[in-house]
């Protein structure tokens, strides 16, 4: 079959007339962006709620709360053998606020007051003891304290951060220069950290008339928090050496600088054998910093800023203001802060396994959540999956149908 020129300029105009209504870019559908928009907001605000109450809020109110307090029969009795009130004795050993009352026993002109079931041994009784003291948020409290003082970092690190990226800083001397400047940053806000401590440890009835009060207490203790502030600043970052270092000298951190490296390693089966290996083995690294330096070194310097609340403040937990009789108030000529070594040896055993289990139990929700949400996104991405597809077929077919002009095939 032979065509004339006039036969093949109307089938170009033809065929031209059909594609232009064929769209030239696959979107991916409206309803598909919100839906995956909103779970990835509630994604991040149940993540920064969960990191905020139960990795910050619950294990700081586990470390202060005493389970076992040995006390002198004189600091609770009279003259004449009778209990004092609580009105009468500032830190009120025989009972625990929704507790009920324990009764004392004499061993040697000692009181051993063996509270019941801790509070914070339990995430459930946590959350419902703070509901009933504080109500339902509660288990937010301290927040705005929080992001003051991450607003605080974040001002004071970011001009740092460009001036060591104007000089180029490479190697162990940029991992050693920015570990050091950290460390510096957080002894200059450790006010504001004070601050948020002694805001999230006090009872409520007295927080609402009390935080300006008490950010003038943690601005006038400086001096003294100056340094614990940096041994944990210093433990801190010699925690977050060695992962670092380990990424240097294995070449991670090239991956993080330049992303587009790691899809082409994963083209390369070796490559990626390689690189979930060292992933395997740096998480492994960090967990073993965190338990053998990060949270012993948290334990101390919680205990010692809750120490330097103030006395005419309760505690929203049962704690022990005296540490262990380590601990003289300043009414009696003593010094009111708690020493670092006796931070810790003041810090039983049994609250440590306390500590341990709470940590754990945080791990378990935190990735059962991840769990969770992951299992969400791969149900949408499919569904949003499918409508691409459709459209992409749907398209197909337009163009096949455009190839061909009144039964004439395009292509001969």
């Amino acid at each position: 079959m032979f065509f004339t020129v006039r036969d093949l300029t109307s089938l170009a105009l033809g065929v031209r007339n059909q594609t232009s209504q064929i769209p030239t870019q696959i979107q991916v559908p409206k309803w598909g962006i919100a839906v995956l928009g909103i779970t990835v907001l509630v994604c991040m605000v149940v993540t920064l709620a969960i990191s905020y109450t139960f990795e910050n809020v619950i294990p700081l109110l586990a470390v202060i709360e005493r389970s076992t307090v040995v006390a002198d029969a004189r600091e609770v009795f009279d003259g004449d053998g009778v209990p004092f009130s609580d009105e009468e004795h500032n830190t009120p050993l025989l009972t625990s606020e929704g507790q009920g009352s324990v009764k004392p026993m004499l061993v040697d002109d000692e009181i051993l007051v063996t509270l019941p079931r801790p509070i914070t041994s339990s995430l459930r009784t946590t959350i419902s003891h703070l509901r009933a003291r504080a109500g339902s948020f509660s288990l937010f409290r301290g927040l705005y304290i929080a992001f003051i003082w991450s607003l605080c970092h974040g001002i004071a690190l970011t001009p740092l951060t460009l001036w060591f990226n104007h000089l180029s800083l490479t190697g162990l001397s940029r991992i050693f220069w920015d570990l050091a400047i950290d460390g510096v940053i957080l002894v200059l806000i450790s006010p504001v950290y004070l601050w948020w401590i002694h805001i999230v440890i006090s009872a409520p009835s007295w927080q609402k008339i009390s935080r300006s009060y008490m950010f003038r207490q943690a601005l006038s203790r400086y001096k003294q928090i100056a340094l614990p502030t940096l041994v944990w600043a210093a433990a801190q970052e010699l925690a977050h050496f060695p992962p670092r270092l380990m990424m240097f000298l294995s070449g991670l951190d090239q991956y993080l600088l330049h992303p587009s490296l790691l899809s082409q390693s994963l083209m390369d089966p070796q490559q990626a054998t390689r690189l979930s290996n060292l992933c395997f083995e740096l998480s492994g690294l960090m967990l073993l910093m965190d338990f053998c330096i990060i949270i012993p070194s948290t334990v101390m310097l919680w205990r010692v800023y809750a120490s330097l609340l103030p006395e005419d403040l309760d505690t929203i937990v049962p704690c022990d203001r005296t540490f262990g009789g380590r601990i003289i108030p300043e009414a009696r000529g003593g010094s009111q802060r708690l020493g670092m070594s006796d931070a810790l040896r003041s810090f039983d055993h049994a609250s440590w396994i306390r500590l341990i289990k709470l940590y754990g139990k945080v791990c378990l929700i935190t990735l059962s959540i991840g769990l969770v949400f992951a299992i969400v996104f791969f149900v949408e991405g499919w569904f949003v999956y499918r409508a691409v597809m459709d459209r992409l077929q749907a398209a197909a077919l337009a163009i096949a149908n455009a190839q061909t002009t009144n039964g004439v095939p395009l292509l001969l």
